[in-house]
């Protein structure tokens, strides 16, 4: 992520950031407020609306002093919450970030992972009757599921059953159907795992985090299953410069787009890659989840190649390194 305003770093196709108006739903969240950051450096006004339940005061506290920012404490799932908003503000973009995240939150509260229909339809709604001029749905890899075949491409089939990745097919397809009906371009990008900075490390977090805030406190890193599966690590950085490239290219509207590095780790090696900046901390094995954990992720990332001519930079070490960094800067 750039630091200092690049006011034409983002400029292709028909889509200029300089000067215009971007709505960030969950934008106090992990990536949401990274993206805050990066609109806000590329000379753009952004409205941060979430209501807190995921995201963090902390996490935009450094924007509430910017001319460009402005924050509304507000569920988009309640469309009596978000319409005012678009109402005052009328952006000329959306980005959807809002959604119940976490493996372990997801799987015990199902019914609330499906409560984000009501905020996909709001959005795409006020969006159409406020004249918003592009949308951003974040999906996830987890709608491929278990996949079928490795690396997973764009048009593999979907394989997902869990509520959150149902509600992530759902938003697409909504999006989508928008896109065709009223002509609201839509860019889908599912991201793989992200990484960095700001990201829950709670009992319902994700995993380099959880791995690193009990290095930090000399607990066991512990790894549910076998420790084979495999993820795509990506840092946020990386994450958040793709996917703005993909906002502005009008060449991917309405085609989803995976944002990963194409290069999977074992569970296991994360673990002993962590391990090594906690010598004396314990790899412990746990039981197999029984809901939610996917075996295996890989994605096929030659279309985000073609159309962006670009990929992630940050290595992992790298990435754990900038991540423990930002962790400890919190403990002092």
């Amino acid at each position: 992520m750039q630091k200092k305003k690049n006011k034409g770093a983002f400029n292709n196709g028909s889509l200029k950031i300089l000067n215009k108006k971007f709505l960030v739903t969950g934008g106090a969240g992990f990536l949401g407020s990274h993206m805050c950051d990066a609109l806000v450096n590329q000379g753009a006004s952004v409205i941060c609306v979430d209501d807190l339940s995921n995201g963090k005061l902390a996490n935009i506290t450094h924007l509430k002093s910017n001319r460009q920012f402005k924050f509304y404490k507000k569920n988009v799932n309640d469309i009596k919450q978000l319409k005012p908003v678009f109402k005052r503000e009328r952006p000329d973009y959306v980005m959807h970030y809002a959604a119940m995240v976490g493996v372990k939150r997801t799987a015990n509260n199902p019914l609330a992972v499906f409560e984000d229909i009501e905020g996909i339809k709001n959005i795409a709604g006020c969006s159409k009757q406020y004249q918003v001029k592009k949308i951003l749905f974040t999906s996830s890899s987890e709608v491929y599921g278990e996949p079928v075949k490795l690396p997973i491409a764009e048009d593999d089939t979907f394989n997902g059953r869990w509520p959150y990745s149902l509600v992530k097919i759902l938003g697409e397809q909504y999006f989508q159907a928008y896109y065709e009906t009223y002509g609201i371009p839509v860019t889908i990008v599912r991201f793989f795992n992200v990484y960095g900075p700001r990201q829950d490390f709670g009992d319902s977090g994700f995993v380099v985090s959880i791995f690193l805030r009990n290095g930090l406190a000399g607990k066991p890193l512990l790894i549910y299953g076998d420790g084979g599966q495999t993820r795509d690590f990506v840092y946020a950085d990386d994450n958040i410069r793709l996917t703005l490239k993909s906002f502005c290219n009008d060449k991917v509207n309405g085609r989803p787009m995976n944002i990963g590095s194409g290069h999977s780790m074992r569970i296991i090696d994360l673990a002993n890659a962590v391990k090594k900046k906690f010598p004396k901390v314990k790899i412990l094995f746990q039981p197999a989840r029984n809901k939610g954990e996917i075996k295996y992720r890989t994605p096929d990332v030659s279309f985000m190649k073609k159309m962006l001519k670009d990929e992630p930079q940050v290595s992992l070490a790298e990435g754990l390194d900038k991540t423990l960094a930002s962790l400890q800067s919190k403990r002092q």
